[in-house]
């Protein structure tokens, strides 16, 4: 299935730049026992407006919102400028790995296989608004991978700080960052992301926007674990880092 890569609300898995990718969708009739991990989250209108000024909301469509901060699209989004990044290093034959955790597709469900995976795996552990009771199920697929957050045998915390660095030069600014949104030293979760164009960014002051860009690299999960490596911060959230 292809992808554009400019609307993310009614194109599923974007970055933001104009190039076409392509991804499996992953049928839902493969989401079975071998499933290691699920999780479902939904996304409200009125309270992701709830963090903008009346000023700052008259300049994003609701279009704009779902796209930019429903947490499907923000992942969407981010492995489509994921897969940017990637293409854009190999035409100049530089490899710099794994950035994140693989993404392999995206589920949507119907509402007669929700009842399915109900069936076999129970109630699902989410918190769905009214607004949400028509919206499908979807879910983003990645690689499996052990739930040890970092392990240095097999992905130093320098390496760690130059994936998030990566993505950071190249309009990418992943938000929560902790040690649960890592595996094996490779971010997981990309749910919060911002990816540039974001309406958020975009109605930000500048300082604001600058702050958030930085609040990734300025993480002090990061950082902490970066300390017991001997890598110092010397610049706070804009995410300097030396040996």
């Amino acid at each position: 299935m292809t992808f554009n890569s400019r609307n993310s609300y009614m194109n599923p898995l974007v970055a933001a730049v104009g190039k076409e990718i392509e991804l499996r969708h992953i049928l839902p009739s493969s989401f079975g026992s071998s499933c290691q991990h699920h999780q479902f989250k939904f996304f409200d209108k009125d309270e992701g407006r709830f963090r903008f000024w009346d000023s700052q909301n008259e300049q994003i469509t609701d279009v704009d919102l779902v796209g930019n901060l429903d947490p499907f699209n923000a992942e969407c989004r981010a492995y489509g400028r994921i897969e940017e990044i990637y293409t854009k290093y190999r035409a100049k034959n530089i490899d710099i790995g794994i950035i994140a955790i693989p993404c392999y597709g995206y589920i949507e469900i119907s509402s007669s296989h929700e009842r399915d995976i109900v069936a076999r795996f129970g109630p699902l552990d989410f918190q769905r608004s009214e607004t949400n009771t028509i919206t499908p199920l979807r879910a983003i697929v990645k690689q499996y991978s052990s739930h040890i957050p970092i392990d240095p045998k097999k992905r130093s915390i320098k390496l760690m700080l130059r994936d998030l660095k990566t993505m950071h030069n190249n309009g990418l600014y992943p938000i929560d960052i902790r040690a649960e949104n890592y595996r094996e030293g490779r971010l997981v979760d990309f749910g919060m992301a911002l990816t540039e164009p974001s309406c958020v960014l975009r109605v930000l002051d500048g300082y604001m926007a600058d702050r958030e860009r930085g609040r990734g690299l300025g993480s002090r999960y990061i950082w902490n674990w970066a300390a017991r490596m001997g890598i110092s911060n010397k610049s706070g959230a804009k995410g300097e880092w030396r040996r």
